[in-house]
């Protein structure tokens, strides 16, 4: 019996069958089918049963997620970092803002590296528009809030130009004040500086509850 590899389908011509053969389908996913669980042979037998768990366990392995939590775990924790310490923090703490300014520049590199030769960040050939594009685009306008420039990125700006002049982007973009806010970044760079009084009172405000340092 030849060895098997890759992902094997347990399966039968039903609704929560057909969930997941179509799933593996449209990520691309080669498998076995046999007769709905699935063992996965390349990570040493790993067994799935129950079609949501499936599901969630064949999207967790595709790169739409992996790029989604890049800009959870990563770009938007520096870059707001980064921005507290640029913009917010009281007091100027040089250190401070030069690590999270230069991990939030590696980061970008790394889109920067990923969009050179594709359109979007996930998926096969150029890629396709995805929620892990949507997710890194709302952080990347505003990077030079950050203090770092996109023209040390070429192929993040342009990739967020395409994602910019999207139709569902631009009407995002003006929720809820009504206008695009990245223009309203572009004409006046410090127009939000209100903000910076409603961070440091919610600063405040943790440390008369829960103690802490002045």
């Amino acid at each position: 019996m030849p060895t098997i590899t890759g992902i094997e389908l347990l399966t039968a011509a039903t609704p929560n069958g057909q969930k997941i053969s179509i799933l593996l389908e449209e990520l691309g996913i080669p498998r076995h089918q046999r007769s709905s669980a699935i063992i996965d042979h390349s990570r040493g037998d790993f067994a799935v049963f129950e079609s949501g768990a499936v599901m969630l366990y064949l999207v967790e392995r595709s790169e739409m997620l992996q790029w989604l939590f890049f800009q959870n775990a990563g770009l938007g924790p520096m870059q707001g970092q980064a921005n507290h310490f640029v913009r917010y923090a009281p007091e100027r703490i040089a250190y401070a803002a030069e690590r999270y300014q230069n991990e939030t520049r590696r980061l970008y590199a790394v889109l920067d590296e990923r969009l050179q030769r594709r359109a979007y960040l996930a998926g096969r050939g150029q890629g396709r528009y995805s929620i892990a594009d949507i997710a890194a685009f709302a952080w990347v306008p505003w990077a030079p809030w950050a203090g770092v420039e996109l023209d040390a990125f070429p192929a993040v700006k342009a990739w967020a130009e395409r994602i910019e002049a999207r139709e569902g982007v631009k009407r995002g973009l003006r929720v809820p004040a009504g206008e695009d806010q990245i223009e309203r970044l572009r004409r006046d760079p410090e127009v939000e500086d209100p903000f910076k009084g409603w961070v440091m009172m919610g600063q405040s405000e943790v440390r008369e509850k829960h103690g802490g340092g002045s």
